[in-house]
């Protein structure tokens, strides 16, 4: 599920926000698929955040109301571990960066708020490698590696990967290759443009 671009003209804290939609789908898929305990339900759940300013930002000028900060990250970083959910992730590692603080994105080259780069890549890493989260990066401080939820036993693949194509549908497992590097699909999707590999790491793994 991703966790932003409410455009309700209401100033979110994305942090509270992201809980409360995650709250509301856990309770959804109980009626869905009852039976199961609550670990497993909030396994079933994956999340998105858009790192700093979202698209609200840039249609409204608005720079206060949907800002998921760093010290959102870290929250929802930690909340996440605790409750045991399937994935987490953000929209998008190109944004990763202080480029334009205090700005609308708008290419979204940028965050939109004073950062190190890939601070929020460290901040949430710690989610997939273990680590205690620290009042540094949010997905990957140090290291120029993204936030990797962990990913499925592949039940499809290609040999070396075929080149990433708009339009086509993948399954859980495919590799593809995109700028010279090979992805592998994490869940099943039909691509569009602006869901290239790297742009949206909870549909595609590095490899």
């Amino acid at each position: 599920m991703m966790t932003f671009d409410y455009y309700d003209g209401v100033t979110h804290d994305m942090a509270a926000a992201t809980q409360t939609a995650a709250t509301g789908l856990v309770s959804q898929l109980k009626g869905v698929w009852p039976g199961k305990t609550d670990a497993q339900y909030w396994n079933q759940v994956g999340i998105i955040e858009m790192n700093g300013q979202d698209d609200y930002a840039n249609d409204t000028g608005n720079l206060s109301a949907e800002v998921f900060t760093l010290a959102n990250a870290t929250t929802v970083t930690n909340w996440a571990k605790a409750k045991g959910i399937g994935a987490l992730s953000f929209w998008a590692l190109q944004r990763d960066n202080g480029g334009c603080p205090g700005q609308a994105p708008g290419e979204r080259n940028c965050s939109g708020v004073a950062q190190s780069t890939w601070q929020f890549s460290q901040l949430m890493r710690s989610f997939t490698s273990g680590a205690t989260n620290s009042p540094t990066p949010s997905a990957s401080a140090s290291s120029a590696s993204p936030s990797t939820p962990s990913s499925p036993s592949p039940s499809v693949s290609t040999p070396a990967g075929t080149a990433w194509e708009a339009g086509t549908a993948y399954k859980v497992g495919q590799i593809v290759t995109y700028n010279g590097k090979r992805y592998q699909c994490r869940q099943a999707h039909t691509a569009i443009v602006s869901w290239e590999p790297p742009n949206v790491l909870a549909l595609w793994l590095p490899l």
